[in-house]
């Protein structure tokens, strides 16, 4: 399997709660991104990509967006 496609599933038990999201990403880059996505919203990654560059990876963000679209933040 791909990276991706194991952080697609994974991003599908964070969602749920099945998963917390401290298990994956530490604090400091979850506080990091999440102030992101708050700027910019959670309908598109590619504006908290842009922002946050190569600090961060689609992985994460995707991971990220499902735990704050899930309600449980």
């Amino acid at each position: 399997m791909k990276t991706s496609t194991i952080e697609d599933h994974l991003s599908t038990f964070v969602a749920s709660g099945e998963l917390k999201i401290s298990e994956l990403i530490e604090q400091p880059r979850l506080d990091l991104i999440v102030s992101a996505f708050k700027k910019h919203g959670t309908a598109f990654i590619q504006p908290v990509k842009e922002e946050l560059r190569d600090d961060v990876t689609y992985g994460e963000l995707k991971l990220v967006k499902a735990y704050l679209m899930s309600g449980r933040y």
